[in-house]
């Protein structure tokens, strides 16, 4: 955690799983130099010589079976193992060992399963994954409710008007990406798994997000994530810039960190609901125009730009909130 050029808080936040490390040597199991194995066991001149002698010959005389007929049978072989890839219970063609269902509102079964809506005459009805992993295409103002509460991990994908119904995520890692006008217009419900959102192109996002795993959302179209925005139950990052992004309000989390950037002309109208833990708050172009409220753990940092945070900052008695650059409001 640190705080940047501006004066505001910058909180990174990291995936479950924690960061990698680096400038790890990787060396031979006995802890020798690679190299140095490698020429204690290299060939002479003479030997090398030999074996290229010996690989010519085998060359000559050698023919590999089947080149006359194409290899026909190593291709049904691969087919073959192909399809035992997928779960048995996949109903559409397997690629690469992932079922692929055209159309469909189902993919059952415990192997990993994609639904493409924009074949098949799309998705009506709600579709439900199955308890593996799974990925959901829908373009075209296609499908409405989704439900991966069952699935491992879930990836939806929602453009041009789609995805109309509630989204809902379970307890494994769930990204939603919401592209092009009006997509995403109910509600999306995170579990607790982690649960990431982006909502691209104008109005998209118009439903509340939030849940127990909510931990990043990012509004950059124009007009998106209009409704409420509730952080999880772990450290918590928004970004609005889009203009008029972020409409209404924005919940931190209670007791973790929460960074929330409020970058385009008039975001936040609202205003941000700081929780008790550690709580940055960026507010440029005339945003967070319904002010920021800290929480009672005196632990917030607000930088208003220009003419942001008419509504004001809201600082619990006892606490000495850090505001830098403050507009009007303040």
């Amino acid at each position: 955690m640190a705080l940047s050029a501006c004066g505001y808080l910058s909180i990174d936040v990291v995936a479950d799983g924690g960061a990698n490390e680096a400038g790890t040597e990787v060396g031979t199991d006995d802890g020798t130099e690679g190299d140095g194995a490698r020429d204690a066991d290299a060939p002479t001149a003479d030997e090398a010589i030999d074996a290229s002698d010996a690989r010519t010959g085998d060359a000559e005389t050698d023919t590999p079976p089947d080149s006359a007929d194409g290899g026909d049978g190593a291709l049904d072989a691969d087919a073959a193992l192909d399809a035992e890839a997928c779960d048995e219970g996949c109903l559409g063609r397997c690629e690469e060992g992932v079922c692929v269902v055209d159309g469909s509102t189902s993919c059952p079964g415990t192997g990993a399963c994609r639904i493409d809506c924009g074949r098949g005459g799309g998705c009506a009805g709600l579709i439900q994954c199955g308890s593996g992993p799974c990925e959901i295409d829908c373009v075209g103002g296609q499908c409405s409710s989704i439900d991966c509460g069952d699935a491992s991990s879930c990836s939806v994908s929602c453009e041009n008007g789609s995805c109309s119904g509630t989204i809902r995520c379970g307890s494994g890692e769930c990204t939603i990406r919401c592209a092009g006008n009006g997509s995403c217009s109910g509600a999306i419900e995170c579990g607790t798994g982690r649960c990431d959102v982006e909502c691209l192109g104008s109005l998209a996002c118009q439903g509340a997000i939030g849940g127990p795993g909510l931990r990043q959302v990012d509004c950059t179209g124009p007009n998106t994530c209009a409704g409420a925005v509730r952080c999880g139950a772990d450290s918590c990052r928004v970004t609005c810039s889009g203009s008029n992004a972020c409409g209404n309000a924005i919940f931190c989390p209670e007791d973790e960190a929460c960074d929330v950037q409020c970058r385009g002309p008039s975001s936040c109208a609202s205003g941000v609901q700081g929780g008790d833990g550690t709580t940055g708050v960026l507010c440029e172009l005339g945003s967070c125009t319904g002010g920021v409220r800290c929480g009672t753990a005196c632990n917030c940092e607000v930088d208003c730009q220009a003419t942001s945070c008419v509504g004001g900052v809201v600082c619990p008695g006892g606490c000495d909130c850090r505001v830098s650059s403050c507009g009007p409001g303040c």
